[in-house]
């Protein structure tokens, strides 16, 4: 990451590009002699000043982590002056206006977002096949979704960095399922984010409340005003449920204009919310990617494009942030009345397979209370076709796991039917 033009002095950009040069023939630095004869046979004019404050450097006097923690500084800093320069220069050549306003947003929160991370790693030794301490797997750190057959395909639930999706036909129940999977993660300790470009804020949140609450959704229709809600079944039973769990997640639900909200005004939300509320989010819940804006508005009207660049940025802002990110699309409507869906029933973009940690499918009849969810694709492996059947109770919007059933049908190794 580091560039010659960092160094606003002179001397010190020839020379960086000198020594970077000497190291990649060499594998060493040059040291002070071999770096004044490059110098000398490059032309260059040897400044005494500058070669005397390199020979008084002593790197070996500082402990490693005040070596990269300065050293980070000071990249960052470069980058970050690069990428504001570049956000001059689009400002000054191409003026605000109703029409451009959006990308030119889109545009600064790119560059001064995806831009400006610099990672600093250590170059040595890869891995050995054949040495046995090389074949140590990593812990997972996951959290549990709260439904045996998620956790037992995603390797044990949740994981940071990661992003899950699920598609299904129109009116499957997408948004049931995801306002499911919130509900559990906040139960089980996760603060969780759900952000909305299809379903109202208020209907999430009779979803997520009957669940969680124990209310049945047409106790919702009593609540038109505030004081409905503060001499309520519901105001009683968030009180029980705070006092029965004090170790549960926040829920915070965003409701978003439909096809005008980008990934990165998401990012840009929850990042404010970690921040002003000290907590850190676990999981986010995107209902659903197909009705986001890609952060390119090139891209409007290339389905297979946009729906693309949509899931590299979910998945990237997932990896920055270290979230886990849980997303829903539709199917093509050519597979709605399939009784099975598999890779081929993605619709408009195949970039979605190509990016997606763990790809689910939902198979039923709209109107019936009978869910199928199938393991489509999975990057860490496994379980790969396997499936798991539900009953969905629409008076709390729940999904019932039937627990014997995908342990009998799935026939995975080591299960006995």
């Amino acid at each position: 990451v580091l560039k010659p033009d960092f160094f606003t002095v002179q001397f010190y950009n020839v020379a960086f590009k000198y020594i970077k040069k000497f190291y990649s023939d060499y594998n060493k630095a040059p040291n002070i002699d071999e770096l004044i004869k490059i110098f000398q046979l490059k032309n260059e004019v040897v400044d005494e000043s500058k070669i005397e404050s390199l020979k008084n450097v002593r790197i070996s006097v500082y402990v490693n982590e005040f070596i990269y923690k300065y050293i980070k500084a000071f990249l960052m800093v470069r980058v970050l002056n690069s990428q504001i320069n570049k956000v001059s220069i689009k400002l000054k050549t191409e003026t605000p206006d109703p029409d451009n306003i959006n990308s030119i947003i889109d545009y600064v929160r790119s560059e001064l977002s995806d831009k400006i991370d610099v990672e600093i790693t250590n170059s040595g030794n890869g891995l050995s096949i054949y040495n046995i301490d090389d074949h140590v797997q990593k812990n997972k750190q996951t959290k549990s979704t709260g439904i045996e057959y998620l956790d037992l395909v995603l390797g044990g639930g949740y994981e940071p960095k990661t992003f899950v999706v699920f598609q299904g036909r129109a009116k499957i129940g997408k948004s049931m399922v995801m306002s499911n999977l919130a509900a559990r993660a906040a139960l089980l300790g996760n603060n969780v984010g759900i952000y909305t470009v299809e379903l109202g804020a208020d209907k999430y949140i009779k979803r997520v409340g009957a669940n969680l609450f124990n209310v049945p959704s047409f106790e919702y229709e009593k609540y038109k005003t505030k004081d409905a809600t503060e001499n309520s079944i519901l105001n009683e039973s968030i009180k029980k449920y705070k006092k029965d769990n004090p170790n549960a997640g926040e829920i915070d639900i965003k409701e978003a204009p439909t096809g005008r909200a980008s990934v990165l005004e998401k990012e840009t939300y929850y990042i404010k919310y970690e921040r002003k509320n000290n907590k850190k989010i676990d999981v986010i819940f995107v209902d659903y990617l197909n009705l986001l804006k890609p952060s390119d508005n090139s891209l409007n009207g290339n389905m297979y494009l946009s729906i693309k660049k949509i899931c590299e940025e979910l998945r990237k802002i997932a990896q920055r942030n270290n979230w886990c990110i849980v997303s829903a699309t539709q199917i093509k409507t050519s597979s709605f009345s399939s009784d099975d869906l598999g890779l081929d029933s993605t619709a408009e973009s195949s970039g979605l397979i190509a990016t997606v940690d763990t790809l689910f499918g939902l198979m039923g009849q709209p109107g019936s209370p009978y869910l199928k969810m199938k393991c489509i694709a999975n990057r860490d492996g496994g379980y790969m076709n396997s499936y798991a059947n539900f009953v969905k109770d629409m008076n709390f919007f729940r999904l019932n796991e039937d627990l014997n059933d995908y342990l009998v049908r799935n026939h995975i190794p080591g299960i006995q039917g």
